[in-house]
């Protein structure tokens, strides 16, 4: 395994772009453990409500909670451990909704920039604490929309890898509206998707490429062998690359399905809208 290798490796994406396929990829070896989708990034409370709901994981869950909890009191935000486990997760929806901020507007460390200013020092602890509950030298974490972020995860934890896939907008789309979160049309598709590939694209910039990494699903579907010398050479980790390769399927892969979905205008209204900053990845590629 190389020297360059890092504790931390992040994984984000637009939803529905590849990142569950890449993270399963990269759990495959015996040092990485893949983490599930903490939102710790995108914002703390949501750790906490989605802890809550993973009864399979109460021991975990109880300890994960205490820690945040001793973390994000200290801005006196909350007062009590009932108010931040009852209250935690909407507080900020509720603040934003009276704020009249769009869903895409939702940053992480817009209503709690403190922690990042103020408790550096305790949020890199606790970073360290929640990948180090598994005995793993490595640990995988994806949550799709800390893309948008990676700046400020690079400020806490310099030393991690970030890498973010992309994915043919229209196939995005068409394979967003068909989920029980996702966009119920076009137009709201599009006021996800532009403003998060915008602030993913403003978010990356001055960070290092070896620390920064775009990769395309299809080129992990259809030229499987480049890309996994790639990840390969960017993770540092010694993987099996037929190992890897023989667990890509293309058939599951659904690309090119838009073509299937939508008609000719609807192609070009998403072509009009999305493709600015889609190309602007595929030239980090």
């Amino acid at each position: 395994m190389s020297s360059k290798v890092s504790k931390y490796i992040f994984i984000g994406g637009t939803g529905r772009s590849g990142t569950t396929l890449l993270t399963y990829l990269l759990s495959q070896h015996k040092d990485v453990m893949s983490f599930f989708e903490t939102w710790f990034f995108y914002h703390p409370d949501s750790a906490i409500g989605y802890l809550r709901n993973r009864t399979s994981w109460d021991t975990f869950a109880k300890t994960f909670e205490d820690k945040l909890y001793s973390l994000l009191t200290k801005s006196a935000v909350y007062k009590t451990k009932e108010e931040l486990f009852d209250t935690g997760v909407a507080h900020h929806d509720k603040y934003l909704a009276e704020k009249k901020v769009k869903l895409e507007e939702k940053l992480p460390f817009k209503a709690i920039k403190p922690y990042l200013q103020i408790h550096r020092d305790d949020m890199r602890s606790f970073v360290d604490f929640m990948f180090g509950l598994f005995d793993k030298p490595i640990v995988v974490e994806k949550t799709p929309q800390q893309i948008r972020h990676v700046d400020l995860i690079y400020g806490l934890i310099p030393d991690m890898k970030f890498i973010h896939i992309i994915r043919e907008p229209k196939d995005v789309a068409s394979s967003m509206m068909v989920q029980s979160w996702g966009p119920k049309d076009l137009d709201e598709f599009i006021e996800r998707y532009v403003p998060l590939m915008r602030d993913s694209y403003n978010s990356q910039k001055g960070i290092p490429r070896e620390n920064y990494m775009v990769i395309e699903m299809e080129d992990l579907v259809h030229r499987p062998e480049e890309s996994i010398k790639r990840l390969i050479e960017f993770t540092g980790v010694d993987y099996d690359a037929e190992q890897l390769r023989g667990m890509i399927g293309v058939n599951n892969a659904h690309i090119g399905r838009y073509r299937r979905v939508f008609n000719k205008e609807e192609r070009k209204k998403i072509d009009k809208a999305c493709n600015k900053y889609y190309q602007k990845f595929i030239e980090l590629v």
